[in-house]
């Protein structure tokens, strides 16, 4: 997960993953980061950005204090870091975590070579497929399923299978369907 954040050329400093402090709520952070504001502001590298700079054991520290103020020490994971200055976790993932699944692919679907797929935004916008992977054809060019969502949506980034359809359903509501 690290190598796709850093992979962005915005940010300002390289990603390293020093510690981890799971949250019951969604957006929680927000808490941190306005206390991490009050405390010291000169830490956020821009006002409009979730970027601290801040010394790795001192971050440590302070989650470690909310872990223990509110009970939940359990949910804090400290990540040690190997000889190369990458991190990883001290324990194996709890089996609760799903494992990574692989690109979602038109064989993996049972989509056939051929196939008419459908744009969910607009059905009069069609595209055949290709390949068993995830080629495309569209107005006589040849598209990655996602390059050709981006292109259609006018975005840089898009989940292609969110926005196509075979016989009426999403890629990735068939892949959740077939559980692959």
């Amino acid at each position: 997960r690290l190598k796709s954040l850093n992979r962005n050329s915005a940010l300002p400093d390289p990603f390293h993953c020093y510690a981890a402090y799971k949250v019951k709520k969604r957006l929680r952070d927000k808490e941190l980061h306005r206390l991490i504001d009050t405390l010291d502001p000169t830490l956020r590298h821009a006002k409009n950005r979730e970027f601290y700079g801040m010394d790795a054991k001192k971050a440590y520290e302070v989650l470690s204090a909310i872990a223990q103020i509110n009970g939940s020490e359990a949910q804090l994971i400290r990540y040690p870091i190997d000889e190369n200055g990458e991190s990883a976790p001290e324990s194996t993932p709890d089996k609760t975590t799903p494992p990574k699944k692989g690109n979602l692919t038109f064989e993996l679907l049972g989509i056939p070579v051929g196939t008419t797929l459908t744009f969910v935004k607009d059905a009069k916008i069609t595209c055949t497929t290709l390949d068993k992977k995830n080629k495309v054809s569209f107005e006589g060019k040849t598209y990655s399923l996602s390059g050709l969502g981006k292109y259609l949506m006018k975005v840089k980034a898009i989940q292609g299978g969110l926005y196509f359809a075979y016989n009426g359903e999403t890629l990735v509501d068939i892949r959740k369907r077939l559980n692959v």
